[in-house]
């Protein structure tokens, strides 16, 4: 008998350790500590938010991968996120019109304002190719389309409808959101061996001519056979 509670009482002790520590890993992915949720509660390091109700519109966690680029023709500096699953659907939930896409019905003229871990690091507007208005600072588009796993881009650009109506320093290449990305492996190099359409503009303008990629090429470039990991170099903003 005193061999049997010898025997018992240790096994009992190690039971139920092991099933409070299955607990508690439990209790942890309910409450939502999964790094890899998109919900998981705390702030995360990478942020987009609507300025006007600080509503957190994208993170680090609806993104498949940020791709950064050089077109080396035209020195245009691309940057696109790749949005996952996630992404996608809390994309998607901003677009409330029922068939025809309406500006009013979207994220289109909203005020965004990008962090990194806390940090607010610049702003600009969710936009529309559809817009017939410049805008000098940072777009992100296309604020009007649903997408799928088929289309899952979004494009960061300044200066729109080309970069040649931004105004002020390119924010976008910010060391905190480089570095950022970088370290969640996020970051990808687009190599851009494209060929772009060219816009002339009028004669009035300050700008002789600004070279534009085209969509169809574009697509092509953000191929996954034309990416790789890494930093990218920084476009020399020299013409030919």
């Amino acid at each position: 008998m005193n061999l049997v509670k010898k025997t018992f009482l240790p096994l009992a002790v190690i039971i139920l350790v092991s099933s409070i520590a299955l607990m508690a890993c439990g209790g942890e992915e309910e409450a939502g500590f999964n790094n890899s949720s998109a919900d998981n509660g705390a702030e995360p390091g990478f942020g987009i938010y609507l300025v006007d109700s600080g509503e957190l519109v994208l993170s680090e966690y609806h993104i498949k991968a940020y791709r950064r680029g050089v077109q080396f023709y035209d020195d245009v500096d691309t940057h696109v996120i790749e949005l996952n699953e996630e992404g996608i659907e809390k994309w998607n939930s901003y677009m409330t019109y029922e068939s025809i896409p309406k500006l009013a019905d979207s994220l289109y003229s909203r005020d965004f304002i990008l962090k990194i871990e806390g940090e607010e690091i610049y702003g600009g507007k969710f936009y529309s190719m559809v817009s017939s208005m410049s805008y000098g600072g940072v777009v992100i588009l296309d604020a009007l389309v649903e997408l799928d796993n088929d289309h899952n881009y979004i494009r960061i650009d300044y200066g729109y409808p080309t970069p040649g109506f931004a105004t002020g320093e390119d924010p976008r290449n910010s060391p905190e959101v480089i570095d950022y990305l970088e370290r969640r492996s996020l970051l990808e190099l687009l190599v851009l061996p494209c060929i772009s359409s060219v816009l002339t503009l009028p004669p009035t303008s300050p700008h002789t001519y600004h070279t534009v990629p085209s969509p169809v090429l574009r697509r092509w470039c953000f191929a996954p056979g034309h990416v790789r990991r890494g930093r990218p170099p920084s476009p020399s903003h020299r013409r030919p």
